[in-house]
């Protein structure tokens, strides 16, 4: 029954041709009070704000820290691939095992003679070396082949496609198939001994 009478008051009051007083009944409770209206007058005409003068007089402004000057980043080091561990005589590299070892890991990219041609070769860009050109795989020196054997080609800033072995193979499994691409070059390799 109320909800009918308060329903059909304020129908009467927004109906056209009925009778509205000038003034509200009631003030609105959801219009800011005078302090509100004064701080969005005073933003919007682009005043400072009016701050309580008995908590601005009793606490002196905050004055910010100065911001630490930046760092400059020391530059970066140019990229120089680690060096190769050292074989021992106790570890002289296998040829014959690194034969091995090159047919299970190597042999899908760079074939089983090491021409490039493995099966995976087709798909690949930059095609994998050819580890039979003694002309290019000469002039590498031995703790090149390590490197990029144990970290993969971005080691020593090649492809990243060559993978890194060095997760696989431990340091006597990478000399051995060191050992073993040697022997593929033709011309033969004729420099230092691994």
């Amino acid at each position: 029954m109320h909800r009918i009478l308060i329903l059909s008051s304020l129908l009467l009051v927004a109906s056209p041709g009925c009778y509205a007083p000038e003034e509200p009944l009631v003030k609105s409770r959801i219009l800011p009070d005078d302090a509100v209206q004064e701080r969005i007058r005073r933003a919007a005409n682009g005043e400072a704000p009016v701050v309580a003068e008995t908590a601005a007089a009793a606490q002196p402004a905050a004055q910010p820290s100065p911001a630490p000057a930046a760092a400059t980043p020391p530059p970066a080091p140019s990229p120089q691939p680690a060096a190769a561990p050292v074989v021992t005589a106790s570890a002289k590299p296998n040829a014959a095992e690194g034969k091995k070892l090159y047919a299970v890991y190597c042999s899908s990219c760079h074939g089983t003679g090491g021409a490039g041609d493995g099966p995976a070769a087709a798909g690949l860009n930059p095609k994998p070396a050819k580890h039979t050109d003694g002309s290019y795989m000469n002039g590498l020196s031995n703790d090149h082949l390590y490197l990029v054997i144990e970290k993969g080609g971005t080691a020593v800033g090649k492809s990243a496609l060559m993978t890194p072995w060095g997760s696989v193979m431990n340091e006597k499994q990478i000399w051995d198939v060191v050992a073993f691409t040697r022997s593929l070059a033709v011309p033969p390799y004729q420099g230092p001994e691994i």
